[in-house]
């Protein structure tokens, strides 16, 4: 192997990993800062943060699903959430934007409030379809 063989493969293995490196952290930066709520059935473990995570512990089977308003957007009929795991979804806790479904209200709620809710798949969105203020921590 000649000397510049050598060079010119430690140079292409370098331009490789500075271009992986850019790629994850651009990935990861667009999904940080992505609306989730269009989704199609990814695994969610890698989003949640220690802050993000309302809870670590599994929500109760019963589909409903503990969470705290981050934010509110009643226009557009978009809630954040900052929600438990959804085990209907197999779903991490994380912070999240989601639709809020036909005959489903939001109104009376504040940013920091504890909530509770239900959500299904609907053409391949999430959509609140039950959602209930004041729930205990």
């Amino acid at each position: 192997m000649k000397p510049t063989d050598r060079i010119r493969g430690v140079a292409l293995a370098s331009v490789f990993a500075v271009s992986l490196g850019w790629h994850v952290t651009l990935s990861t930066a667009y999904a940080q800062s992505h609306d989730h709520s269009e989704h199609h059935g990814h695994m969610h473990s890698g989003h949640s943060t220690s802050s993000e995570s309302a809870s670590s512990e599994p929500a109760s089977d019963d589909g409903w699903t503990k969470a705290e308003v981050r934010k509110l957007d009643l226009e557009q009929g978009k809630l954040t959430l900052r929600h438990e795991r959804i085990e209907s979804l197999d779903m991490a806790p994380m912070t999240m934007v989601f639709r809020l479904g036909e005959g489903v209200s939001a109104d009376g709620l504040n940013e920091g409030d504890s909530v509770r809710f239900k959500v299904q798949r609907e053409m391949g969105r999430l959509v609140i379809t039950a959602l209930e203020a004041g729930v205990n921590d």
